[in-house]
């Protein structure tokens, strides 16, 4: 015999879409280059994400990204714009914490001069997956915000579309361990010394 909640009781319990609506977070590691500290070399800040709805598939994420920006500047009013007007899933970056104390600040300051140059130069960023057989989509646009300053980046998920048109291609290629090549230029700084 199936129980029915009194009427009044029912809007205690969450509707269906409310029910299945979960998230997921993500931890791995960006590679940042060229920043003009780095002379050419590549260096590493560690991430993870808050609050990434389901949709965004981060259970088949790579640990690891490469981050670059485009040749052609693209200003984070255009894929802001886009955003709200298309809604593809958004999840929210920060820096990784550690338990160390110096490797959690200069992690933490890598992360932050990261946003503060996309900030600066009105740029986004792009993150290709570089793995199709799991994640046939161009990738993550990667953008700050004005109103969360240098500790939160924003990043617009295509796990299985291509970037927007007004967006170039972004074609990548290994090129050593963990570093890829593509027709972006790569993007500003980054540091932090511990694995995920």
């Amino acid at each position: 015999m199936a129980f029915r909640l009194p009427t009044h009781l029912e809007s205690f319990i969450p509707s269906l879409m409310e029910q299945t609506t979960q998230t997921r977070s993500w931890s791995g590691s960006f590679t940042l280059t060229s920043h003009p500290n780095l002379h050419g070399g590549y260096q590493n800040v560690f991430v993870t994400t808050a609050n990434t709805d389901l949709s965004a598939h981060t259970e088949l994420w790579p640990p690891h990204l490469n981050v670059y920006t485009p040749r052609r500047p693209v200003s984070r009013s255009e894929i802001a714009n886009w955003v709200r007007r298309h809604s593809p899933p958004v999840c929210v970056f920060m820096a990784n914490k550690h338990p160390d104390p110096a490797v959690n600040a200069m992690n933490r300051d890598s992360f932050a001069t990261f946003v503060n140059y996309l900030l600066g130069n009105n740029f986004v960023a792009f993150a290709p997956w570089a793995s199709p057989d799991r994640l046939p989509g161009a990738g993550i646009v990667l953008y700050p915000s004005d109103s969360t300053g240098d500790s939160l980046l924003l990043g617009a998920i295509f796990t299985s579309t291509p970037f927007p048109d007004f967006l170039p291609p972004v074609h990548s290629t290994g090129i050593g361990a963990g570093h890829a090549q593509s027709t972006y230029a790569p993007t500003s700084s980054s540091a932090g010394y511990y694995g995920v």
